[in-house]
């Protein structure tokens, strides 16, 4: 018997020396794609500065992720979008005083 398979999207951003992860996944590829305009939507016209990455593992979890790959471990992990958009806006913002925006 065939196990399912899980589509993954994490988001990274480094704030404050820390890593933050934001994760998403389903079983229905199509549920992920709509996620990722949600999140989008969510951050809004902020510009965006973050890296991505689409996974797929046998598992829902961020732990399957972390076993697959250990680059993930250590992340402190979010589910939440609007947790996520309020602490990506704080990376933005951060980030602006130390490259100079012009």
């Amino acid at each position: 018997m065939k196990s399912k398979s899980y589509f993954h999207y994490i988001v990274i951003i480094e704030v404050d020396e820390n890593d933050y992860a934001y994760h998403y996944s389903s079983s229905v590829r199509a549920d992920v794609s709509a996620h990722i305009e949600q999140l989008d939507r969510s951050i809004g016209d902020v510009k965006k500065l973050y890296g991505m990455h689409m996974l797929k593992t046998n598992d829902k979890s961020f732990e399957s992720v972390q076993k697959m790959d250990p680059y993930f471990e250590g992340m402190i992990i979010t589910e939440d979008t609007e947790e996520f958009s309020k602490k990506y806006r704080y990376y933005i913002e951060h980030l602006n005083l130390h490259i100079g925006i012009s």
